[in-house]
């Protein structure tokens, strides 16, 4: 009969837990799809469209709206706030606490935590 090794299990468990949060870290870092897609425009010197009266027309929510949904997930103190075509997706950048999160400025849904 096989005899119950408490080290070589530890180390299996932690492992285990290693590798789950690799396959978190790579499920979460997958490329995001908004529910609003938006072409690339040059705007000025700047390679990013960030806050343009464009995007604003195109949004479906608030501003105020993508913060009470970032806060509502993560509480924390708001830091800053954006409107950005993030590679052909419109979403709100809210930096709440340590967190920056992409909503979806379609539907609101939570697209990606860093």
């Amino acid at each position: 009969m096989l005899k119950f090794n408490r080290k070589l299990f530890a180390s299996s468990l932690l492992s285990l837990f290693m590798l789950s949060g690799t396959i978190a870290t790579f499920v979460q870092a997958a490329p995001m799809k908004s529910s609003i897609q938006v072409p690339y425009q040059k705007v000025a010197e700047s390679k990013e469209e960030i806050n343009t009266p464009r995007l604003k027309k195109l949004a479906k929510i608030s501003e105020a709206e993508a913060i009470r949904i970032a806060r509502q997930r993560y509480p924390g103190k708001l830091g800053k706030v954006d409107l950005e075509n993030e590679d052909g997706n419109l979403i709100y950048s809210v930096e709440v606490g340590a967190r920056e999160l992409a909503i979806d400025a379609g539907n609101g849904k939570i697209l990606q935590v860093e």
